[in-house]
């Protein structure tokens, strides 16, 4: 039985998908270093993924750790301003957010 192939793989939702796992790995990496990420790179991140509320953390924690904290917050911001599955989540970047004001 040959399974055919899911009709996904050659959307545009899946190229965005890929482009999100692959970023989110090389900014989490970034944030541990306290390296710097190409500007460009950071909105292709954005927009890649924008309902999604760990977009918004991950540029916030991000910004934190290079120093700029009125941008953590503003992402921390509107990450709380998505969908957020689970209370630990939420509680996690309400946390930051507090800590940071």
């Amino acid at each position: 039985m040959v399974v055919p192939e899911d009709a996904f793989l050659k959307t545009p939702m899946y190229n965005q998908l890929l482009i999100y796992k692959k970023y989110t790995k090389l900014i989490r990496i970034q944030i541990s270093k306290k390296e710097r990420v190409a500007e460009n790179i950071l909105r292709i991140y954005e927009t890649s993924n924008p309902e999604m509320y760990y977009t918004y953390e991950l540029l916030g924690d991000y910004y934190h750790a290079l120093g700029n904290k009125p941008k953590a917050v503003n992402y921390w911001k509107k990450a709380l301003s998505k969908k957020i599955p689970k209370f630990d989540e939420r509680t996690r970047v309400q946390n930051k957010l507090t800590k940071n004001l």
